[in-house]
């Protein structure tokens, strides 16, 4: 795939990313093989959409899918965030968090460009909120940016975290 992929047990033996402190899991949590993934904004919009990396990310997930795996995929901003920061602080002093603001929109516009490209086996909603297991038939949840100071990174470890995830996977450039 060209990515380079890494990965973290999050349940097992091996080198296990450590939480200490204590979550409530729902009660199927650990009956499920859920994968958490954090996508680059970079590789979803590099300099344009790359539709050949989109789609073999599709092919790869649904192949997973049909194995029995879920997944909630969370997506970066990547330069479309830093475009538009850049530009918005070019034209006017900004703070920190307006900032943050304009990149976390950018996760979510990226998030609905993937919900999209997932349709009929993503939940009908990009989820905002990592702290929370939402509910859903559906095999794969799409997720953005939270709240300014969060990277999308630290959103995808919360996440794994709150619901129990077999694994978490960063995909980065």
């Amino acid at each position: 795939m060209g990515q380079k992929r890494i990965f973290a047990k999050l349940r097992g033996t091996g080198n296990a990313l450590q939480c200490n402190e204590p979550s409530p899991l729902p009660m199927n949590a650990l009956e499920r093989k859920r994968i958490i993934v954090s996508v680059g904004g970079s590789l979803i919009v590099p300099d344009g959409i790359d539709t050949d990396f989109l789609s073999r990310f599709k092919a790869l997930v649904l192949d997973k899918v049909r194995r029995g795996f879920t997944f909630s995929i969370i997506t970066g901003g990547g330069k479309t965030a830093r475009r538009y920061r850049d530009a918005a602080a070019a034209v006017t002093p900004l703070s920190p968090q307006d900032l943050d603001w304009i990149g976390i929109h950018s996760t979510r516009l990226n998030a609905q460009l993937l919900r999209n490209i997932f349709v009929g086996y993503a939940h009908p909603e990009v989820i905002t909120n990592p702290t929370i297991d939402v509910e859903t038939v559906e095999p794969i949840t799409i997720a953005a940016g939270w709240r300014p100071g969060w990277s999308t990174d630290y959103c995808a470890v919360m996440m794994a975290k709150n619901i129990g995830a077999t694994y978490l996977v960063n995909l980065s450039n």
